[in-house]
């Protein structure tokens, strides 16, 4: 309580950072108990609080140059990546921009050279007939079996992706799920039909008229002031018919383009034109024409090029043909003996003869061959034989037949044969590959893609041929 109270002494030091002051020398006692003097306590010396202050503040200035020093340096680094950067950006926007604009400069060429070959098929009416192809075309239906209108189917045929068909009551446009998106009453007393990519001809045979239809409505028509011999038309829209004709000439033969254009007319003065087949090209058609020479028939082929007034002509003496199919790799005529492959210079380039079997049907495959169905030499069908031929008449396969044939079929390197009892595919080694079972009493059939469609009482059965056996639809 009355002891001495202590002397408390604050010394301020500035500008010291690192030095020790200890509190028991600022009021340390020595032994004998008085108090040290100021002057005892550890000061620093103010020589020394001087350099000190002094090399810390150069320090401090040292430390912020470095400081901006390195600010600089990381500026000018980021200053010259973006430069680099920039750099390469418009490096890759030149050659981005040359890329696209030479992709642009290639379609266009492209777009030019399509509009040029197919300059003829382009027209408001055959863009419209596309559109109606994709818009109306699709759909689902009730399915298969399918009841046709009429008694009897004339002919049935692939048309695009879905199946076409007249008979002698109608003409009929189905797809793969049974919708019906064409039933039209045709009215003709002998109907005749071609299926190409995007329309159908119909023509009256003996009678004059003739159209060309859709999917959507008909699109052309006329009358011909002649009575109709026969008709054709190619996959492209482009047809051509012929009939008799007046003024000395025996028959005359018009030709009509995709835009339903009169592009070409031949006559002929010696002969009757009973067939007519368009190039697949669209450039030219052959004509087949009838006559005797000799005291006995003849052939004649009058092979046009559209672009010259005078066709090239083939005699055949001793030969009847009867059908035509102008191919890319030439013609062939199926006649009643023989067929026979002739090029575009009405030149003989193969002969298939038939030794005394006899013609029962034959068809035209897409890939330039010819299917023949021939009876036995007495006339027996049980007894025959099934021939497949390539574009020169050579034989590819050839089958015996031992069963009734009801129609046959090629496509793509494989022969469809229709029995009483099933339907059989053939590779072209001869090798059976696929059998199905079909409805009884089946006529007629037609394939597109994995679709077998089937005629047969009064209805349309579809067999689904990437499966075995037993797939009828019921």
């Amino acid at each position: 309580m009355g002891g001495k109270k202590k002397k408390e002494k604050i010394i301020n030091i500035n500008f010291i950072k690192d030095d020790k002051i200890n509190k028991d020398n600022l009021d340390n006692e020595d032994n004998n108990g008085n108090k040290q003097s100021d002057s005892n306590i550890n000061r620093p010396d103010p020589v020394d609080n001087a350099e000190n202050t002094e090399a810390l503040e150069n320090t401090a200035l040292t430390d912020s140059d470095e400081s901006i020093n390195s600010q600089e340096n990381s500026e000018k680094l980021e200053k010259t990546k973006k430069r680099k950067f920039r750099k390469i950006s418009l490096k890759t926007k030149k050659i981005t921009g040359i890329i696209i604009r030479s992709l642009i400069v290639i379609l266009a060429v492209i777009l030019v050279i399509v509009i040029y070959t197919n300059r003829n098929n382009l027209s408001a009416e055959n863009i419209s007939e596309w559109f109606n192809e994709v818009i109306f075309g699709q759909g689902n239906g009730d399915g298969y079996p399918m009841t046709i209108s009429g008694s009897t189917v004339y002919d049935i045929s692939p048309a695009n992706k879905d199946i076409a068909l007249i008979t002698d009551t109608s003409v009929m446009i189905c797809n793969k799920y049974g919708k019906q998106y064409v039933n039209r009453q045709h009215g003709l007393g002998n109907p005749f039909m071609v299926a190409g990519d995007n329309r159908i001809l119909v023509y009256d045979q003996g009678g004059t008229s003739l159209h060309t239809e859709n999917r959507n409505d008909i699109i052309f028509e006329l009358e011909t002031e002649n009575k109709i011999i026969t008709a054709d038309m190619n996959e492209k829209g482009v047809l051509a018919y012929a009939t008799r004709s007046n003024g000395g000439y025996m028959s005359e033969m018009h030709v009509y383009n995709a835009n339903n254009n009169e592009i070409y007319k031949g006559y002929s003065s010696k002969y009757l034109i009973s067939d007519i087949s368009i190039s697949s090209d669209s450039k030219g058609a052959a004509a087949l024409m009838l006559g005797a020479k000799d005291g006995g028939y003849l052939s004649a082929i009058n092979i046009y090029n559209f672009k010259s007034d005078e066709p090239i002509q083939a005699e055949f003496a001793e030969d009847l043909f009867l059908k035509l199919n102008w191919s890319s790799f030439g013609i062939t005529a199926v006649g009643t003996d023989s067929t026979v492959a002739i090029s575009t210079e009405g030149e003989e380039e193969g002969r298939y003869d038939y030794n005394g079997y006899h013609l029962i049907k034959y068809a035209f495959g897409k890939d330039n061959q010819t299917v023949l169905f021939l009876s036995g030499v007495d006339g027996n069908t049980n007894n025959g034989k099934i021939v497949v031929l390539d574009e020169n008449c050579n034989v590819i396969i050839e089958l015996d037949s031992q069963t009734d044939v009801r129609d046959i079929f090629l496509a793509k390197e494989r022969l469809y044969v229709l029995y009483s009892s099933n339907l059989k595919c053939y590779d072209f080694d001869s090798q059976e590959i696929g059998q199905w079972d079909i409805p009884e009493n089946a006529e007629t059939f037609t394939i597109n893609g994995n679709t077998a469609y089937v005629f047969a009482m009064n209805s349309i059965t579809t067999i689904d041929l990437t499966k075995q056996d037993n797939n009828v639809s019921q």
